[in-house]
């Protein structure tokens, strides 16, 4: 099953995936700045999260604070809905909006049903 691949064109929308099938959502970061994506709380009964990496992009020559891009990925465990909600912060500010949100909401069916 080809895994379900999102980022930030999907902000707000419901994506659908079957038990099994694997979801990957990558944002672009630039932890240099101070901020760094924070994932909220989410369903472990419907979705899991498998993996969560940092890739840079190539730094140019004499270039500094070059960004990059965050990825988690995550498993469909259980029929089920639950939200992913992502909140771009300096860690450790309090009483400070998000510089970014984003949110999706994932359905869950079960595997051989088909997806609508």
């Amino acid at each position: 099953m080809e895994p379900f691949e999102i980022g930030v064109e999907d902000n707000g929308r419901e994506v659908t995936l079957y038990e099994g099938q694997l979801l990957i959502l990558t944002l672009d970061s630039n932890p240099t700045t101070g901020y760094s994506w924070q994932l909220g709380e989410f369903d472990e009964a419907v979705l899991k999260q498998t993996n969560h990496e940092y890739v840079p992009y190539e730094r140019p020559p004499g270039k500094m604070g070059v960004g990059g891009k965050e990825t988690w990925y995550f498993e469909g465990r259980a029929p089920g809905e639950t939200a992913l909600h992502l909140v771009y912060v300096r860690p450790g500010e309090e009483d400070v909006e998000p510089a970014k949100t984003f949110t999706v909401r994932v359905v869950v069916r079960p595997a051989g049903l088909p997806l609508r």
